[in-house]
């Protein structure tokens, strides 16, 4: 796929799945830093965009081993079939994932109580 298709897709993925709600931007507290000077992201800069997870599995069907040419029928109707429903808020996010931008780290403030993964989130570099 060449770079202009790769980015007709994302453009078109993007638009349809995210909305600016989910750029997520520094608070007050001091725990997000830029990689190349270490500085504090100020207060209201955006650092990454809640990406949220799906579970996909009750969707899933059984293979039929003996004709495979439904078993290609079946995989473009549930695949058609979770598109219409992520597209559509159908469903709820299993959870959600905060992707931060390239050039941004996550680290605590010493002095804030520890916070478990589950409160949170996950953070993906």
């Amino acid at each position: 796929m060449n770079q202009e298709k790769k980015i007709e897709a994302l453009e078109e993925v993007a638009s349809e799945v995210l909305s600016s709600h989910d750029v997520v931007y520094a608070s007050e507290e001091e725990e997000f830093f830029y990689e190349d000077s270490n500085e504090p992201v100020p207060y209201g800069e955006p650092i990454g965009i809640d990406v949220p997870v799906y579970d996909f599995e009750y969707i899933k069907y059984d293979v039929d081993k003996d004709d495979n040419s439904r078993d290609a029928d079946k995989w473009r109707y549930n695949a058609s079939q979770e598109y219409e429903a992520l597209i559509n808020e159908w469903i709820s996010p299993r959870e959600v994932k905060l992707v931060l931008f390239k050039n941004i780290y996550w680290r605590p403030h010493p002095e804030t109580k520890r916070r478990s993964k589950e409160e949170v989130g996950e953070f993906i570099f």
